[in-house]
Protein backbone atom coordinates (compact mmCIF):
# COMPACT_ATOMS: atom_id res chain seq x y z
CA UNK A 1 0.00 0.00 0.00
CA UNK A 2 1.19 3.44 -1.24
CA UNK A 3 0.30 5.47 2.20
CA UNK A 4 1.07 8.51 0.66
CA UNK A 5 -1.52 8.13 -1.72
CA UNK A 6 -3.98 9.76 0.77
CA UNK A 7 -2.28 12.79 2.42
CA UNK A 8 -3.96 14.91 4.97
CA UNK A 9 -2.73 18.25 6.92
CA UNK A 10 -0.80 17.16 10.16
CA UNK A 11 2.01 19.53 11.76
CA UNK A 12 5.18 18.37 13.37
CA UNK A 13 5.63 20.65 16.24
CA UNK A 14 3.94 21.23 19.32
CA UNK A 15 1.62 24.46 18.30
CA UNK A 16 1.66 23.71 14.68
CA UNK A 17 -2.25 23.78 14.71
CA UNK A 18 -2.88 27.00 16.33
CA UNK A 19 -0.49 28.17 13.99
CA UNK A 20 -2.17 26.84 11.05
CA UNK A 21 -5.42 28.00 12.02
CA UNK A 22 -4.25 31.57 12.11
CA UNK A 23 -3.02 31.34 9.12
CA UNK A 24 -6.05 30.42 7.53
CA UNK A 25 -8.18 32.57 9.75
CA UNK A 26 -5.80 35.80 8.28
CA UNK A 27 -6.14 34.68 5.07
CA UNK A 28 -9.83 34.40 5.12
CA UNK A 29 -9.45 37.94 6.67
CA UNK A 30 -7.84 38.91 3.44
CA UNK A 31 -10.48 37.78 0.87
CA UNK A 32 -12.96 39.12 3.22
CA UNK A 33 -11.72 42.52 2.77
CA UNK A 34 -12.37 42.39 -0.68
CA UNK A 35 -15.43 40.58 -0.61
CA UNK A 36 -17.78 42.75 2.21
CA UNK A 37 -15.29 46.00 0.18
CA UNK A 38 -17.42 45.80 -3.27
CA UNK A 39 -20.66 45.57 -1.36
CA UNK A 40 -19.22 49.79 -0.74
CA UNK A 41 -18.73 50.45 -3.95
CA UNK A 42 -21.58 48.49 -5.45
CA UNK A 43 -24.19 51.27 -4.93
CA UNK A 44 -21.70 53.69 -6.80
CA UNK A 45 -21.58 51.43 -9.54
CA UNK A 46 -25.24 51.55 -9.86
CA UNK A 47 -25.71 55.66 -10.09
CA UNK A 48 -22.67 55.53 -12.62
CA UNK A 49 -24.04 53.11 -14.56
CA UNK A 50 -27.66 54.51 -14.11
CA UNK A 51 -29.20 50.88 -13.51
CA UNK A 52 -32.10 50.00 -12.23
CA UNK A 53 -32.43 47.97 -9.06
CA UNK A 54 -33.10 44.60 -11.44
CA UNK A 55 -30.01 45.00 -13.15
CA UNK A 56 -28.10 46.04 -9.51
CA UNK A 57 -29.73 42.83 -8.01
CA UNK A 58 -28.69 40.85 -11.10
CA UNK A 59 -24.66 41.58 -10.40
CA UNK A 60 -24.86 40.40 -6.89
CA UNK A 61 -27.02 37.18 -8.58
CA UNK A 62 -24.01 36.76 -11.50
CA UNK A 63 -21.04 37.54 -8.61
CA UNK A 64 -22.67 33.98 -7.22
CA UNK A 65 -22.78 32.15 -10.54
CA UNK A 66 -18.87 30.67 -10.99
CA UNK A 67 -18.30 29.80 -7.26
CA UNK A 68 -22.12 27.85 -7.48
CA UNK A 69 -20.92 26.21 -10.46
CA UNK A 70 -17.39 25.26 -9.35
CA UNK A 71 -17.95 24.25 -5.29
CA UNK A 72 -18.54 20.64 -5.32
CA UNK A 73 -16.00 19.43 -8.35
CA UNK A 74 -13.35 21.58 -6.67
CA UNK A 75 -14.33 19.96 -3.23
CA UNK A 76 -13.89 16.68 -4.80
CA UNK A 77 -10.43 17.55 -6.17
CA UNK A 78 -9.78 19.25 -3.11
CA UNK A 79 -10.06 16.03 -1.15
CA UNK A 80 -7.89 13.81 -3.79
CA UNK A 81 -5.46 16.03 -4.44
CA UNK A 82 -4.67 17.45 -0.55
CA UNK A 83 -0.83 18.17 -1.55
CA UNK A 84 -2.04 20.61 -3.64
CA UNK A 85 -4.04 22.64 -0.81
CA UNK A 86 -1.28 25.06 -0.67
CA UNK A 87 -1.84 25.97 -3.91
CA UNK A 88 -5.90 25.84 -3.78
CA UNK A 89 -5.09 28.50 -0.63
CA UNK A 90 -3.19 30.48 -3.40
CA UNK A 91 -5.25 30.43 -6.02
CA UNK A 92 -8.34 31.45 -4.02
CA UNK A 93 -6.35 34.88 -3.37
CA UNK A 94 -5.62 34.95 -7.03
CA UNK A 95 -8.79 34.82 -8.53
CA UNK A 96 -10.54 37.67 -6.47
CA UNK A 97 -7.62 40.32 -7.22
CA UNK A 98 -7.99 39.21 -11.47
CA UNK A 99 -12.17 39.29 -10.73
CA UNK A 100 -11.38 42.90 -8.47
CA UNK A 101 -9.09 44.35 -11.25
CA UNK A 102 -11.78 43.16 -14.62
CA UNK A 103 -14.21 44.69 -13.08
CA UNK A 104 -12.80 47.85 -12.60
CA UNK A 105 -11.63 48.03 -16.53
CA UNK A 106 -14.69 46.69 -17.86
CA UNK A 107 -15.99 49.85 -19.90
CA UNK A 108 -19.40 48.70 -19.70
CA UNK A 109 -22.20 46.79 -17.87
CA UNK A 110 -22.29 43.77 -19.74
CA UNK A 111 -18.49 43.52 -19.33
CA UNK A 112 -18.99 44.05 -16.04
CA UNK A 113 -21.47 40.67 -15.79
CA UNK A 114 -19.16 38.78 -17.40
CA UNK A 115 -16.39 39.59 -15.44
CA UNK A 116 -17.46 39.94 -11.79
CA UNK A 117 -17.95 36.31 -11.05
CA UNK A 118 -14.21 35.83 -10.61
CA UNK A 119 -14.46 38.21 -7.40
CA UNK A 120 -17.02 35.72 -6.03
CA UNK A 121 -14.32 32.61 -5.68
CA UNK A 122 -13.43 33.50 -2.49
CA UNK A 123 -15.36 30.44 -0.93
CA UNK A 124 -12.82 28.07 -2.70
CA UNK A 125 -10.57 29.32 0.62
CA UNK A 126 -12.95 26.99 2.75
CA UNK A 127 -12.68 23.86 0.66
CA UNK A 128 -8.98 23.08 2.30
CA UNK A 129 -9.82 25.89 4.96
CA UNK A 130 -12.58 23.96 7.01
CA UNK A 131 -11.12 20.34 6.02
CA UNK A 132 -7.50 21.27 7.74
CA UNK A 133 -8.95 22.71 10.61
CA UNK A 134 -11.89 19.92 11.32
CA UNK A 135 -9.16 16.96 11.13
CA UNK A 136 -6.39 19.25 12.81
CA UNK A 137 -8.48 20.57 15.99
CA UNK A 138 -11.69 17.54 16.17
CA UNK A 139 -12.27 18.40 19.37
CA UNK A 140 -12.47 22.03 19.28
CA UNK A 141 -13.84 21.88 15.90
CA UNK A 142 -16.72 25.05 16.30
CA UNK A 143 -14.48 27.11 17.77
CA UNK A 144 -11.41 26.58 15.32
CA UNK A 145 -14.05 26.78 12.40
CA UNK A 146 -15.30 29.54 14.02
CA UNK A 147 -11.80 31.31 14.29
CA UNK A 148 -11.62 30.93 10.66
CA UNK A 149 -14.90 32.76 10.14
CA UNK A 150 -13.54 35.93 12.79
CA UNK A 151 -10.35 36.17 10.36
CA UNK A 152 -13.25 36.57 7.78
CA UNK A 153 -15.02 39.52 10.14
CA UNK A 154 -12.28 40.99 10.40
CA UNK A 155 -11.84 41.52 7.07
CA UNK A 156 -15.47 42.38 6.48
CA UNK A 157 -14.59 45.35 8.98
CA UNK A 158 -12.06 46.88 7.76
CA UNK A 159 -12.68 46.67 3.95
CA UNK A 160 -16.15 48.68 3.50
CA UNK A 161 -14.12 51.43 5.85
CA UNK A 162 -11.11 51.49 3.53
CA UNK A 163 -13.06 51.28 0.38
CA UNK A 164 -15.38 54.05 1.42
CA UNK A 165 -12.33 56.51 2.07
CA UNK A 166 -10.71 55.14 -1.16
CA UNK A 167 -14.09 56.08 -2.85
CA UNK A 168 -13.65 59.86 -1.64
CA UNK A 169 -10.32 60.09 -3.29
CA UNK A 170 -10.89 57.91 -6.33
CA UNK A 171 -13.41 56.81 -8.99
CA UNK A 172 -15.11 53.37 -8.83
CA UNK A 173 -12.81 52.26 -10.66
CA UNK A 174 -9.67 53.52 -9.84
CA UNK A 175 -10.91 52.02 -6.48
CA UNK A 176 -11.46 48.61 -7.52
CA UNK A 177 -7.62 48.33 -10.03
CA UNK A 178 -5.73 49.76 -7.00
CA UNK A 179 -7.49 47.14 -4.51
CA UNK A 180 -6.64 44.43 -6.81
CA UNK A 181 -2.67 45.33 -7.06
CA UNK A 182 -1.74 43.61 -3.09
CA UNK A 183 -3.81 40.48 -4.18
CA UNK A 184 -1.62 39.54 -6.94
CA UNK A 185 1.72 39.25 -4.16
CA UNK A 186 -0.27 38.04 -1.40
CA UNK A 187 -1.18 34.93 -3.61
CA UNK A 188 2.48 34.08 -3.48
CA UNK A 189 3.00 34.81 0.17
CA UNK A 190 0.00 32.66 1.15
CA UNK A 191 1.58 29.73 -0.68
CA UNK A 192 4.84 29.88 0.71
CA UNK A 193 3.37 29.87 4.76
CA UNK A 194 0.33 27.43 4.04
CA UNK A 195 3.30 25.06 2.10
CA UNK A 196 5.95 25.64 5.39
CA UNK A 197 2.54 25.34 7.54
CA UNK A 198 1.15 21.99 6.35
CA UNK A 199 2.74 18.59 6.45
CA UNK A 200 1.28 15.14 4.98
CA UNK A 201 0.50 11.87 6.06
CA UNK A 202 -1.41 9.04 5.35
CA UNK A 203 -4.80 9.20 6.44
CA UNK A 204 -5.49 7.19 9.75
CA UNK A 205 -8.66 5.66 8.83
CA UNK A 206 -7.62 4.37 5.24
CA UNK A 207 -4.12 3.06 7.01
CA UNK A 208 -6.21 0.39 8.86
CA UNK A 209 -8.61 -0.42 5.92
CA UNK A 210 -5.73 -0.70 3.47
CA UNK A 211 -7.23 1.71 0.89
CA UNK A 212 -5.81 4.36 -0.42
CA UNK A 213 -7.68 7.61 -1.76
CA UNK A 214 -6.58 6.66 -5.38
CA UNK A 215 -8.70 3.14 -4.92
CA UNK A 216 -11.65 4.45 -3.21
CA UNK A 217 -13.97 5.11 -6.08
CA UNK A 218 -14.77 9.10 -6.06
CA UNK A 219 -18.48 8.59 -7.47
CA UNK A 220 -19.36 6.14 -4.32
CA UNK A 221 -18.27 8.98 -1.92
CA UNK A 222 -20.45 11.44 -3.85
CA UNK A 223 -23.55 9.43 -3.47
CA UNK A 224 -23.05 8.28 0.37
CA UNK A 225 -22.78 12.31 0.54
CA UNK A 226 -25.71 12.65 -1.57
CA UNK A 227 -27.76 10.27 0.53
CA UNK A 228 -27.06 12.08 3.94
CA UNK A 229 -30.20 13.44 4.35
CA UNK A 230 -29.27 15.75 7.22
CA UNK A 231 -26.50 16.92 5.60
CA UNK A 232 -28.53 17.93 2.57
CA UNK A 233 -31.18 19.58 4.60
CA UNK A 234 -28.18 21.50 6.17
CA UNK A 235 -27.54 22.45 2.51
CA UNK A 236 -31.02 23.87 2.11
CA UNK A 237 -30.94 25.73 5.27
CA UNK A 238 -27.43 27.27 4.81
CA UNK A 239 -28.85 28.43 0.84
CA UNK A 240 -31.36 30.58 2.69
CA UNK A 241 -29.39 31.47 4.95
CA UNK A 242 -27.28 33.04 2.24
CA UNK A 243 -30.13 34.22 0.21
CA UNK A 244 -30.75 36.42 2.67
CA UNK A 245 -27.62 37.46 3.68
CA UNK A 246 -27.06 38.39 -0.27
CA UNK A 247 -30.35 40.20 -0.32
CA UNK A 248 -30.05 42.06 2.74
CA UNK A 249 -26.42 43.66 2.46
CA UNK A 250 -26.45 45.13 -1.32
CA UNK A 251 -29.67 46.50 -0.67
CA UNK A 252 -29.05 48.37 2.27
CA UNK A 253 -26.31 49.22 1.19
CA UNK A 254 -28.69 51.06 -1.83
CA UNK A 255 -31.17 52.19 1.11
CA UNK A 256 -28.42 54.09 2.96
CA UNK A 257 -27.19 55.68 -0.14
CA UNK A 258 -30.47 56.49 -2.35
CA UNK A 259 -33.11 56.64 0.63
CA UNK A 260 -31.02 58.24 3.36
CA UNK A 261 -28.57 60.14 1.54
CA UNK A 262 -25.55 59.00 3.57
CA UNK A 263 -21.98 59.94 2.26
CA UNK A 264 -19.69 56.69 1.12
CA UNK A 265 -17.35 56.79 4.07
CA UNK A 266 -20.66 56.90 5.95
CA UNK A 267 -21.94 53.78 4.47
CA UNK A 268 -18.64 51.95 4.85
CA UNK A 269 -18.88 52.71 8.45
CA UNK A 270 -22.53 50.77 8.66
CA UNK A 271 -21.74 47.79 6.01
CA UNK A 272 -18.30 47.41 8.48
CA UNK A 273 -20.62 47.28 11.51
CA UNK A 274 -22.63 44.62 10.06
CA UNK A 275 -19.66 42.47 11.37
CA UNK A 276 -17.99 44.48 13.97
CA UNK A 277 -19.20 42.55 16.64
CA UNK A 278 -18.99 39.23 14.83
CA UNK A 279 -15.18 39.60 15.95
CA UNK A 280 -15.99 38.74 19.17
CA UNK A 281 -19.19 36.95 18.98
CA UNK A 282 -17.77 34.27 16.27
CA UNK A 283 -15.34 32.35 18.34
CA UNK A 284 -17.45 32.60 21.36
CA UNK A 285 -20.62 31.27 19.50
CA UNK A 286 -18.43 28.55 18.22
CA UNK A 287 -17.18 27.61 21.26
CA UNK A 288 -21.05 27.29 22.94
CA UNK A 289 -22.09 25.22 19.93
CA UNK A 290 -19.30 22.73 20.63
CA UNK A 291 -20.54 22.40 24.24
CA UNK A 292 -24.35 22.77 23.98
CA UNK A 293 -24.52 21.85 20.27
CA UNK A 294 -25.08 23.56 16.59
CA UNK A 295 -28.93 23.22 16.69
CA UNK A 296 -29.91 25.53 19.70
CA UNK A 297 -27.42 28.16 18.17
CA UNK A 298 -27.70 28.46 14.51
CA UNK A 299 -31.94 28.03 15.36
CA UNK A 300 -31.63 31.35 17.74
CA UNK A 301 -29.45 33.51 15.72
CA UNK A 302 -31.86 33.02 12.42
CA UNK A 303 -34.56 34.15 14.66
CA UNK A 304 -32.98 36.92 16.22
CA UNK A 305 -31.05 38.19 12.67
CA UNK A 306 -35.25 37.73 10.73
CA UNK A 307 -36.82 40.15 13.78
CA UNK A 308 -33.90 42.48 13.35
CA UNK A 309 -34.12 42.67 9.79
CA UNK A 310 -37.75 43.71 10.26
CA UNK A 311 -37.30 45.90 12.79
CA UNK A 312 -34.56 47.36 10.30
CA UNK A 313 -36.97 48.21 7.81
CA UNK A 314 -39.50 49.84 9.94
CA UNK A 315 -37.06 52.00 11.94
CA UNK A 316 -36.05 54.62 9.25
CA UNK A 317 -32.49 56.40 9.95
CA UNK A 318 -30.36 57.60 13.09
CA UNK A 319 -29.54 55.81 15.62
CA UNK A 320 -31.64 53.35 16.29
CA UNK A 321 -30.50 52.23 12.59
CA UNK A 322 -27.25 52.18 13.56
CA UNK A 323 -28.30 49.86 16.67
CA UNK A 324 -30.19 47.51 14.67
CA UNK A 325 -27.12 47.04 11.88
CA UNK A 326 -24.49 46.13 14.81
CA UNK A 327 -26.69 44.09 16.69
CA UNK A 328 -27.07 42.18 13.72
CA UNK A 329 -23.26 42.09 13.38
CA UNK A 330 -23.44 39.38 16.18
CA UNK A 331 -24.90 36.74 13.93
CA UNK A 332 -24.78 37.58 10.08
CA UNK A 333 -21.63 35.92 9.66
CA UNK A 334 -21.13 33.95 12.64
CA UNK A 335 -23.73 31.52 12.08
CA UNK A 336 -22.08 30.35 8.31
CA UNK A 337 -18.87 28.94 10.81
CA UNK A 338 -21.15 27.07 13.00
CA UNK A 339 -23.37 25.55 9.85
CA UNK A 340 -19.95 24.43 8.49
CA UNK A 341 -18.69 22.57 11.77
CA UNK A 342 -22.38 21.17 11.73
CA UNK A 343 -21.55 19.32 8.68
CA UNK A 344 -18.30 18.58 9.80
CA UNK A 345 -19.64 16.74 12.30
CA UNK A 346 -22.26 14.98 9.75
CA UNK A 347 -19.28 13.08 7.45
CA UNK A 348 -16.00 11.57 7.80
CA UNK A 349 -12.13 11.94 6.72
CA UNK A 350 -11.93 12.08 3.26
CA UNK A 351 -14.61 13.65 2.11
CA UNK A 352 -14.70 17.13 4.46
CA UNK A 353 -14.12 19.02 1.93
CA UNK A 354 -16.29 17.96 -0.82
CA UNK A 355 -18.86 18.56 1.91
CA UNK A 356 -17.68 22.02 2.66
CA UNK A 357 -18.34 22.38 -1.15
CA UNK A 358 -22.34 21.25 -0.72
CA UNK A 359 -22.82 23.52 1.48
CA UNK A 360 -21.25 25.88 -0.62
CA UNK A 361 -23.35 25.29 -3.35
CA UNK A 362 -26.14 25.36 -1.25
CA UNK A 363 -25.30 28.60 -0.19
CA UNK A 364 -24.50 29.92 -3.88
CA UNK A 365 -27.38 28.07 -5.71
CA UNK A 366 -30.21 29.82 -3.53
CA UNK A 367 -28.12 33.33 -3.34
CA UNK A 368 -27.78 33.74 -6.91
CA UNK A 369 -31.32 34.26 -7.58
CA UNK A 370 -32.81 36.12 -4.64
CA UNK A 371 -30.51 39.60 -5.18
CA UNK A 372 -31.85 39.65 -8.46
CA UNK A 373 -35.68 38.75 -7.61
CA UNK A 374 -34.95 41.25 -4.53
CA UNK A 375 -34.12 44.01 -7.04
CA UNK A 376 -37.59 43.42 -8.98
CA UNK A 377 -39.54 43.65 -6.54
CA UNK A 378 -37.76 46.77 -5.38
CA UNK A 379 -38.78 48.16 -8.80
CA UNK A 380 -42.10 47.03 -9.32
CA UNK A 381 -43.46 48.37 -5.44
CA UNK A 382 -41.31 51.37 -4.95
CA UNK A 383 -39.35 50.74 -1.72
CA UNK A 384 -36.07 49.23 -0.80
CA UNK A 385 -37.48 47.74 2.21
CA UNK A 386 -38.81 44.89 0.48
CA UNK A 387 -35.90 43.81 0.02
CA UNK A 388 -35.61 43.59 3.72
CA UNK A 389 -38.66 41.52 4.49
CA UNK A 390 -37.69 39.03 1.91
CA UNK A 391 -34.10 38.56 3.86
CA UNK A 392 -36.54 38.40 6.85
CA UNK A 393 -38.68 35.55 5.70
CA UNK A 394 -35.41 33.16 3.96
CA UNK A 395 -33.64 33.75 7.95
CA UNK A 396 -37.07 31.86 9.25
CA UNK A 397 -37.21 28.98 6.82
CA UNK A 398 -33.37 28.52 6.94
CA UNK A 399 -34.41 28.05 11.09
CA UNK A 400 -37.49 26.24 10.65
CA UNK A 401 -35.72 23.55 8.14
CA UNK A 402 -32.94 22.97 11.03
CA UNK A 403 -34.80 22.69 13.72
CA UNK A 404 -36.24 19.73 12.13
CA UNK A 405 -32.60 18.56 11.27
CA UNK A 406 -32.74 15.06 13.41
CA UNK A 407 -30.02 15.21 16.01
CA UNK A 408 -27.45 12.68 15.74
CA UNK A 409 -26.59 10.42 18.80
CA UNK A 410 -23.08 12.93 19.42
CA UNK A 411 -25.59 16.05 19.35
CA UNK A 412 -27.93 14.19 21.29
CA UNK A 413 -24.69 13.59 23.93
CA UNK A 414 -23.69 17.20 23.86
CA UNK A 415 -26.96 18.46 24.67
CA UNK A 416 -27.01 16.69 28.01
CA UNK A 417 -26.30 18.57 30.52
CA UNK A 418 -23.04 17.52 32.39
CA UNK A 419 -22.97 15.97 35.50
Amino acid sequence: MDKMQDAQPKLSRNGGRWALLSAVAIGHGILHWYQQGFLVIFPTIKADMSLSATQAGLIISVRQVLSGLVNIPAGVLTDRLRTSWPLIFAFSVLSVGVGYLLVGLSPVYLVLLLTVGLAGTHPLWHLPGVAALSESLPEKRGFAISIHGMGATVGDTLGPYMLGLLLVLLTWRQAMVFSSLPAFFLCIVVFLVMRGLIRTSPSRGLQESGISAEQEPVMEKFRTLLGNKRLMALVGAAGFRSASQQTIIPFLAIYLKEDLAMSDPIIGIHISLLTLLGVVSSPVLGSVSDRVGRKPVLVTGMVILASLVLILAAIGSGWKLTLMVTLMGIFIYSLSSIILAMSQDMVGEGVRATATGFIFTGNQGLAMPAPFIAGFLVDTLGDTRVAFVMSSFMYLAAAVIIALIPLSPSDKQRDLPSA
